[in-house]
């Protein structure tokens, strides 16, 4: 994994500059992961994929212990090999530039992860844009700062909606 350069924060936590690297807490996982369950089941999307992971796996530890899902399919840029050998399919790839596997089918596939920000939310935005590119379910972490009028008209599919 490349070195990172680490700079303080005004809050006193470290902060990476190259990656960012601000993980999922295991319980709050398993709360969205609950809520979204019974908004939508789970169980009929053929295939959840987290598109970056991170080191932790929260999203996927919530998936398997809420539903049990049999096909979660995790992509991170740099992954350990317990993360390899503790997700179902595992794929070491940045998820922004890697081609999907074409048996995917949209409708019966989720797309769900606590994905980097960025600059004025434009990682995230690629993210989304990515993820809508292969499935009509996208269930990300973000902040409510993503839900003004003028970011769901310039990155968010109008066929879209927030819940």
């Amino acid at each position: 994994m490349p070195k990172e350069k680490r700079r303080s924060s005004t809050i006193g936590r470290k902060q990476s500059t190259k990656f960012e690297k601000f993980y999922t807490l295991p319980e709050l996982a398993k709360r969205l992961v609950t809520f979204l369950n019974a908004k939508v089941d789970l169980r009929k999307f053929d295939t959840i994929i987290d598109c970056c992971c991170g080191e932790i796996g929260s999203f996927v530890k919530a998936i398997k212990d809420v539903v049990n899902h049999p096909n979660i399919v995790v992509y991170e840029i740099y992954m350990s090999k317990k993360q390899k050998r503790s997700s179902t399919i595992a794929i070491e790839a940045d998820f922004l530039h890697t081609k999907p596997s074409s048996r995917l089918n949209p409708e019966n596939t989720l797309v769900m992860s606590n994905v980097p920000f960025g600059v004025n939310g434009k990682t995230a935005a690629k993210f989304i844009q990515k993820a809508a590119e292969i499935s009509d379910h996208i269930a990300f972490l973000l902040p409510i700062s993503f839900v003004k009028d003028s970011f769901l008209k310039r990155f968010v599919p109008p066929d879209f909606h927030v819940i």
